[in-house]
């Protein structure tokens, strides 16, 4: 278990505008926000993960300044089995507040269950129809033996009557 802790102090000053999105294979993110002004803040992030990419972080601030503005985002991906789902808040009037948090969970283990699964299921159903197989064909056979003893009992009286020679 990797377990973190950071603290980050700030100062800045600026102004920004804009919106994004992106889909790709692995995932999708967004991003809108506009905000404007000077200020000075905080930052804390705590994270915890273990060795299969299983955890989360969260991310807490505040600042304070001539400031205003929102910003918002979030995202999912998926990357070698492990999916993280993050989202993203910060809104700002004199005093600001910051606020994300994301989790990531290793999905290996389950769909290594569910293969397993899948597995010896078709495992016992290919034995299921290999035994009823095998039971029809006995019947069959017992069916086919029958009929030729019944047929044998049949043509039996038939066999003592002589073909005439004209035939």
């Amino acid at each position: 278990m990797t377990v973190k802790n950071e603290t980050a102090v700030y100062a800045e000053a600026g102004a920004s505008a804009g919106a994004s999105a992106q889909i790709g294979k692995d995932g999708a993110a967004g991003h809108a926000g506009a905000t404007a002004g000077a200020s000075v803040g905080v930052d804390n992030t705590s994270s915890a993960y273990d060795s299969s990419g299983n955890g989360g972080a969260a991310t807490g601030g505040v600042s304070i300044g001539v400031q205003a503005g929102a910003e918002v985002g979030g995202g999912a991906t998926m990357d070698n089995g492990v999916a993280t789902v993050g989202i993203s808040g910060e809104v700002a009037l004199l005093a600001g507040v910051d606020v994300d948090l994301s989790v990531s969970v290793d999905t290996k283990p389950a769909q290594k269950v569910v293969v397993n699964v899948a597995n010896e299921t078709a495992k016992e159903t290919t034995k299921a129809a290999n035994t009823v197989a095998k039971e029809t064909t006995k019947a069959a056979d017992k069916v086919v033996d029958t009929g030729k003893k019944a047929g044998d009992a049949i043509a039996k009286p038939f066999k003592k009557i002589k073909k005439p020679k004209w035939l």
